[in-house]
This record gives structure tokens, C-alpha cells and sequence, in this order.
């Protein structure tokens, strides 16, 4: 049987050991040698440079229902998902099961808002591309499930009425 060099030899182990050290290995440095030469001080060699604070900041769009008295209010986000929910201090007079009946009805309503709002995005990015407005609407009101801002408001006015006695 031929003579296998240590590093070669599959039953050594302290062959193909790493170096311990205190510093990680990455693979990526292997391909250091091919980087074209850059000026230190640059983005490249600043690996802990950040970026600004409003660098990652996108524009949140927020959409927000409140109950006629004003001590309850429900945000959502652009997704239906909801955000924050804002409680003024009077909210104390209503029992734990209104409250969190209050809370739900106006959530439901804010998310529908909000899915409103994605509905009249949508319809107008479709229309610049060249699509019908009628086809997309009723497109993204049946098969997508996103209210069109005019049957928002009608459920928000017969939910009110029938919630609160106003519409």
C-alpha cells in the first residue's frame, strides 16, 4: 500500500486541524487576493460604519379609526395588520368586555381601511399599466378580498349607525 502524506490521510485528524485563534475564519478570504486595490478609509475597509438613521426609513403609512367618543382609536398598517391601539383615560368608566368589544369592532374597521386604501393603490397602478378600472376593481374586491374605498365607507356608516346610532 502506497504512502499517503499526513494531510492527505483521511484517519488523521490532528493533520487537518485549524489553528485555534482568536479571530474568525471566513471562507470569503480566500478570495481577498483577488479584490482590486481600494483606498483605505472607504466604505470597504469601514466595515462598522453605519448608516444614516433615516437611511432604512420608509415612509410608514398609517390608517386610524376612532369610536364618536374619542377615548378608543385602532391604527393599522398599509397591510390590514394593526399597529397601535391608543386609550384616552376615560376608558376606566367601561367595563373589561366593552372595552375589548370596542377594540375589536374599530381593529376590524381599520384593517378594512387600511386593505381599502391598498384596493385604491392598486386600481390606479393597473390603470396606468393600461387596465380597465372596472376589471381591476372588481378583480381586487372579489378575488383578492380588498374592499374598494366607496363599500368602506358604506360599511363604516352602517357599522356606526348600527354601533353607535350615527352614521
Amino acid at each position: 500500500m502506497p504512502s499517503v502524506p499526513d494531510y492527505m490521510d483521511p484517519w488523521d485528524d490532528e493533520a487537518n486541524e485549524v489553528p485555534e485563534s482568536d479571530t474568525p475564519i471566513s471562507d470569503l478570504a480566500a478570495f481577498d487576493e483577488y479584490l482590486p486595490p481600494v483606498p483605505s478609509g472607504t466604505a470597504v475597509h469601514s466595515w462598522d460604519s453605519e448608516l444614516p438613521d433615516d437611511a432604512n426609513d420608509s415612509p410608514d403609512v398609517f390608517f386610524t379609526v376612532s369610536n364618536p367618543a374619542g377615548n378608543v382609536a385602532v391604527t393599522a398598517l398599509l397591510g390590514g395588520r394593526i399597529d397601535r391601539i391608543d386609550l384616552q383615560p376615560s376608558v376606566c368608566k367601561m367595563t373589561e368586555s366593552e372595552l375589548s368589544e370596542e377594540i375589536a369592532f374599530l381593529s376590524a374597521l381599520a384593517s378594512q381601511k387600511a386593505l381599502a386604501a391598498q384596493h385604491g393603490v392598486i386600481t390606479l397602478l393597473m390603470q396606468d399599466m393600461g387596465y380597465e378600472g372596472g376589471l381591476v376593481h372588481e378583480f381586487l374586491e372579489r378575488d383578492l378580498g380588498l374592499p374598494s374605498p366607496e363599500s368602506y365607507v358604506e360599511r363604516v356608516a352602517t357599522a356606526f349607525s348600527g354601533r353607535y346610532g350615527q352614521g
